[in-house]
């Protein structure tokens, strides 16, 4: 009876069990504890007995680097964030080279990103960050085909500075802002006065100085106060004579 149980144990174990593998899935296949190859998709005959199989996605991956603390070259801490997608395209590599993928990506990434941050200045690390990506891509691009994988996105998030920094610059900016109102406002103005002399050129001594009065006249009618007329009385009534020539002596 204990042989029969054996025997019928070992049938049933021998015999081949059907694997299912969708398309988007391959199995790596070792028999005796040898690799066999990659099987799949579809159904596929699996003999438990002596074979075990893997089963692999071949669907983009996505390694998201944790918020890294660098300090610059010029002594500024700078908090960057990476990510890194990648997909399958030899599963048998992808299992024999590593037990977890993601982790040698995060280790080789975080020192790609430290390296290239503190050889560059804050303001090349914001306004540059495909220098950043170039570096992330080259840390695992050179062990990406030993791995079994095909790099897709290598690139920085997020580039965060410290708030008093990030205050400095908005101070700076304003103070630009107003610099750059101001100066317009005097090309205005100035261009102002320049109409202003050249019409003023081409009226005669008579007429700017009737209307000279003329605003005396209107200033007279506020409360504003006192009115110093800069001439002296002897020229001011030649002036008023030759505006108002019936006006007598």
């Amino acid at each position: 009876f204990v042989l029969l149980m054996l025997l019928a144990a070992g049938l049933i174990l021998a015999f081949p069990r059907v694997a299912e593998f969708r398309e988007y899935e391959r199995g790596v296949l070792f028999r005796t504890g040898r690799l066999k190859g990659v099987i799949g998709p579809g159904w596929k005959l699996v003999f438990p007995l002596f074979e075990k199989y893997v089963v692999v996605d071949l669907r983009t991956q996505v390694v998201n680097i944790k918020p890294e603390s660098v300090i610059s070259i010029d002594g500024v801490g700078i908090t960057v964030d990476a990510a890194v997608n990648y997909k399958v395209t030899d599963p048998a590599k992808f299992i024999l080279s590593a037990t977890n993928i993601g982790q040698l990506m995060t280790i080789r990434v975080t020192a790609a990103l430290r390296e290239a941050v503190s050889k560059r200045k804050y303001l090349d690390v914001i306004s540059h960050t495909a220098d950043l990506n170039n570096a992330i891509r080259a840390s695992v691009e050179a062990d990406a085909a030993g791995w079994g994988i095909a790099i897709s996105l290598a690139e920085v998030e997020r580039v965060v500075l410290p708030s008093d920094l990030l205050d400095a610059m908005k101070l700076k900016e304003e103070a630009e802002q107003k610099k750059d109102a101001v100066e317009v406002q005097a090309s205005i103005k100035k261009i102002y006065l320049e109409r202003l002399d050249e019409a003023a050129s081409k009226l005669s001594p008579t007429t700017m100085s009737y209307l000279y009065l003329d605003a005396l006249r209107k200033m007279a009618f506020s409360k504003s106060g006192k009115i110093i007329i800069p001439y002296e009385f002897t020229k001011l009534g030649s002036l008023l004579k030759s505006i108002y020539p019936d006006a007598g002596d």
